[in-house]
């Protein structure tokens, strides 16, 4: 297989409309030439330099080590009052502690959010990934208004139905792939 992605969602919800994205957008793996992993950091403590002055717990380490892994990352970027997660952006912050995990890695971004589809966070989120040196690819945007008529999710599982939405999705894979 081609390329290494991990796959980060800024919400922790089971049934998160973001992580099926993400879940979505995996399934153009063998197509496209990619494995993408999901990281799991439901662990990761909240970030105080006094826990790392004693040394980064072991899921600190596990997560900085698969990010390091990874060829690049396909984040999904909930908003929340404009923003993008608190979860998230905790998760960042972690990776750039004594060594910056996230100077020169490739990335892109899935947002599902309400009347913007998550566009405020997404921007936030490009800002921030600059300022320690990821590298933003654009794949066109990704931006799912999940409250639209029909429905593009199953709310109950967070997976993606709409199928036009899944072809945008396997555009922005192979956009990624071959930047």
């Amino acid at each position: 297989m081609g390329l290494k992605l991990l796959g980060i969602s800024g919400s922790l919800r089971k049934a998160s409309t973001n992580t099926g994205l993400l879940r979505a957008f995996s399934t153009f793996g063998s197509e496209v030439g990619f494995e993408m992993t999901m990281l799991d950091y439901l662990d990761v403590p909240m970030y105080n330099q006094d826990v790392e002055d004693l040394g980064n717990p072991e899921s600190v380490e596990r997560v900085r080590l698969s990010i390091s892994e990874a060829d690049g990352i396909v984040f999904a970027c909930p908003e929340y009052n404009g923003y993008f997660s608190a979860a998230l952006k905790n998760l960042i912050d972690w990776g750039t502690r004594k060594t910056n995990i996230w100077s020169g890695k490739r990335f892109m971004i899935v947002t599902a959010g309400g009347g913007g589809g998550g566009s405020r966070g997404q921007k936030q989120l490009i800002e921030l990934m600059g300022n320690i040196k990821g590298v933003f690819v654009e794949t066109g945007p990704v931006n799912v208004k999940i409250f639209g008529q029909p429905p593009v999710v199953d709310f109950a599982t967070g997976d993606i139905t709409d199928t036009e939405l899944i072809a945008g999705l396997g555009a922005a894979a192979r956009a990624f792939a071959k930047s």
